[in-house]
């Protein structure tokens, strides 16, 4: 928001300052890069729709021209790890959906008749699929379903990876754990659950990655925590915060 619009911006790694990639209507929302060809794309305005701009050419490249209408009416999940599929949000409640963009065809993945089902991700080989759900106000769960199957898969099949309180799941690199984040201890913290590589089943207990307890840095503090895995760091969003006290002579 460095423009005073909500845009979509680019820090280059190593850089101090970053490059403005959109200057549409204040309203992008949900960058990601595309896999196939480095082209930044986006889900946009309140009534969705995944757009893609022109690709990234260098780090200092500004894409110009209106954006290519991927996917209307959706909001924009994950891709494939080859680039030619990707997973979109669909309805109130939000059901998933596996489009191939090649084509525009889109099958169901999963649904459910109350709860949200949120930030879906591609397992690092593509086989798998891992989301939250807003069970509750206060509830959130994280469950992993089959990336391609016939029809929809029954919510009784789906399965539970973290069934406490979890969410913004996101894979390790090779698939055998799942990053997530979670408020058991009070707090948006970090955790790793490690899983079985073939069933994606829970195997022992999570662990904690990181604690953010810090009043003044909050993973989570009037901005929705979000995480990624990349060459193995875990990159995450925090809100940092700060009051002074001041006296007034009257």
């Amino acid at each position: 928001m460095g423009s005073g619009e909500l845009d979509i911006w680019v820090q280059p790694l190593g850089e101090e300052r970053p490059t403005r990639v959109t200057s549409q209507s204040g309203d992008e929302l949900e960058p990601s890069f595309s896999p196939a060809d480095g082209s930044i794309v986006f889900t946009k305005g309140e009534a969705g729709g995944i757009y893609a701009g022109p690709p990234l050419t260098g780090t200092r490249s500004i894409p110009r021209g209106s954006p290519t209408p991927l996917c209307e009416g959706c909001d924009a999940g994950d891709w494939s790890p080859d680039g030619t599929r990707m997973v979109v949000q669909r309805g109130s409640p939000s059901r998933l959906l596996v489009r191939d963009l090649g084509s525009g065809r889109e099958g169901e993945l999963a649904a459910h008749p109350t709860w949200n089902l949120f930030q879906p991700r591609f397992s690092p080989d593509g086989r798998w699929i891992v989301f939250h759900t807003t069970n509750t106000p206060s509830l959130r769960q994280i469950y992993a379903v089959p990336a391609f199957s016939d029809g929809a898969v029954p919510v009784d099949a789906w399965i539970p990876v973290v069934p406490d309180f979890g969410v913004q799941p996101s894979w390790a690199a090779d698939g055998a754990a799942l990053y997530y984040f979670s408020l058991r201890d009070g707090a948006f913290c970090a955790w790793l659950q490690p899983l079985d590589p073939e069933t994606k089943r829970p195997v022992g207990s999570a662990r904690a990655v990181e604690h953010f307890h810090q009043p003044g840095l909050r993973a989570a503090a009037a901005a929705a925590v979000t995480n990624h895995v990349a060459a193995g760091y875990l990159y995450v969003t925090l809100t940092a915060s700060a009051a002074n006290i001041w006296m007034l002579d009257r």
